[in-house]
């Protein structure tokens, strides 16, 4: 898996990297993991993806910069130890790395690499707006603390269920809302409000969850999309269609009308009036592409990720600005997750390219 950083190069970041401007980026790969970092004045957002696949180091030169391209450097498990897949990154408030690995919880601090071990797969790790790193396991779930000494600590809240580590599957999506935490596994989820542990569950099976805007939902796997609320699950109407569609992102479009993506049978409109299929002109390839995620970014521009066919880059009416493939700059084709994080003018993604 590799995740890159990238910015938008344009030639005021030309001029000011030729300057001598201090700069990062950041990749990591299924067998290897690759990290720099931008750091320019000009930007106030990011973006993280996940591709499959270990990467060659592109030619770091000048040419780069003019086409948008990554520049990075290999890190190996050797060098950083712990296990080869890493399935979530994060960062902590002072702008530490974290990574949900294999071996457990995977930190950068731009100099070396420091694992703290778990008994069990690390899924998703999560920074909440009070700066507390949320994370999911495989049959655990909590937070991290720090020691008295600085290092960091694991602590579970698993007890708060009564549930075993056996009993509980994987905890692979964290979301806020509602002044809780929202941690999400195959069968229900949980919200702690930092005293209690709520669990709500599925008859079936909640597929996916989505945060959008101030609204949470889950698609369950018979009664379609699912509003959480105050405690309570509601279904959205017109919504139990979605069932026969793999759904990949739901985003807001207009007032309480929500844009729904899914994997390859294009994208749809869901409101008080029904669910309706809406025409794209890349309907039809973006079918073959396969939908894997998709991100509405802070300036409206929408990023869509694929598993055959790299990056897209849409505007808000969903026209395309650009696509990045292995054939402009991508290290592969096949993008699994987006992340935008938004830093005080530091780091930043302004409308495209690595």
């Amino acid at each position: 898996m590799i995740l890159i950083r990238f910015i938008n190069l344009n030639k005021m970041t030309i001029n000011a990297f030729q300057r001598n401007m201090s700069f990062r980026a950041l990749a990591y790969s299924f067998k290897s993991l690759k990290l720099n970092a931008f750091r320019f004045s000009y930007f106030s957002s990011l973006i993280l993806f996940y591709t499959l696949f270990t990467s060659n180091l592109v030619a770091q030169t000048n040419s780069n910069f003019e086409l948008g391209l990554p520049l990075t450097q290999k890190f190996t498990p050797n060098e950083y130890k712990a296990f080869p897949q890493n399935w979530s990154i994060s960062q902590f408030a002072d702008g530490r790395l974290i990574s949900a690995n294999g071996d457990g919880f995977l930190t950068y601090d731009g100099e070396s690499w420091s694992l703290l071990q778990s008994k069990s797969t690390v899924r998703v790790v999560f920074r909440a707006s009070n700066n507390t790193i949320y994370v999911g396991l495989r049959g655990d779930f909590g937070y991290l603390d720090a020691t008295e000494n600085g290092s960091l600590q694991f602590v579970s809240l698993r007890h708060l269920t009564g549930l075993s580590e056996a009993e509980l599957s994987d905890v692979s999506e964290i979301a806020e809302h509602e002044n809780a935490i929202i941690f999400k596994h195959d069968t229900g989820f949980f919200t702690w409000d930092k005293k209690v542990v709520i669990s709500q569950r599925s008859e079936k099976r909640f597929i996916k969850s989505f945060k959008v805007n101030n609204r949470f939902f889950v698609l369950d796997e018979t009664k379609g999309l699912l509003e959480y609320e105050k405690g309570t699950l509601t279904p959205i109407p017109f919504s139990q269609a979605l069932s026969g569609y793999k759904v990949t992102a739901i985003l807001e479009d207009s007032g309480t009308d929500l844009f729904i993506i899914t994997e390859a049978d294009g994208f749809f409109i869901l409101n008080q009036k029904g669910l309706s299929s809406q025409t794209n002109s890349l309907r039809n390839q973006l079918r073959r592409d396969k939908i894997s995620t998709a991100l509405k970014l802070s300036n409206g521009n929408i990023a869509i990720g694929t598993i055959n066919n790299g990056l897209y880059l849409f505007n808000e009416q969903m026209d395309v600005i650009s696509q990045l493939t292995m054939k402009n700059g991508l290290i592969d084709n096949t993008i699994l997750s987006l992340y935008e994080e938004m830093n005080t003018g530091a780091l930043g993604l302004h409308q495209k390219m690595v």
